[in-house]
């Protein structure tokens, strides 16, 4: 008896963590950076399929632009991030991204391949183009700055799972399994 209620259990935890989800949304943990109280969220589509989100704290958010977030990954040593940019009159223009042995760039042209560059002011919002460049685009609170490399696509949907509703899923299916082996 005690078997079928955990598992009818980790069947309503798994069916409310998922009711949620779009069908092409993909879930992905954030890396947290930095330091501070506000914190934005900076996501990379690399052409090859591969998708990162950084959540990248910050003290400072009336001066903090999209291209500070970047300079935060980077400046991180034992994360591996690096960026590639070109410095115009206008400001910085990204040309390559790297990150987990993945490395993409091109020269912007469209030809040889370029990162689009995207924002929302929270991860209810949709994907727009800001308007500005990563160096000017100030981020608030909350906000997401997104790369994508190649497609001029906007970045693909991810849902960030709630830390206390991975724990109780995980906790659901672990005394499942503990259970199932006192049987």
């Amino acid at each position: 008896m005690k078997v079928r209620i955990s598992l009818a259990a980790g069947a309503i935890g798994l069916g409310l963590f998922t009711a949620g989800l779009r069908a092409d949304a993909i879930v992905v943990d954030p890396i947290e950076v930095g330091t501070g109280p506000f914190s934005s969220f900076v996501q990379i589509d690399f052409e090859q399929g591969e998708t990162f989100v950084f959540e990248v704290f910050y003290s400072d958010v009336a001066e903090t632009t999209g291209f500070d977030l970047l300079l935060t990954l980077e400046e991180t040593s034992s994360l591996g991030f690096e960026i590639e940019y070109d410095m115009f009159a206008f400001g910085p223009f990204v040309t390559g991204i790297g990150f987990n042995d993945i490395f993409e760039s091109g020269d912007g042209s469209g030809g040889q391949g370029f990162w689009g560059y995207w924002a929302k002011t929270s991860m209810d919002e949709s994907w727009s183009f800001p308007g500005v460049g990563t160096g000017d685009n100030l981020v608030s609170d909350g906000s997401w700055e997104g790369w994508v490399f190649g497609t001029g696509l906007a970045p693909k949907d991810v849902i960030i799972p709630a830390p206390a509703a991975t724990a109780a899923l995980g906790g659901l299916l672990i005394g499942y399994g503990r259970r199932r082996r006192q049987a």
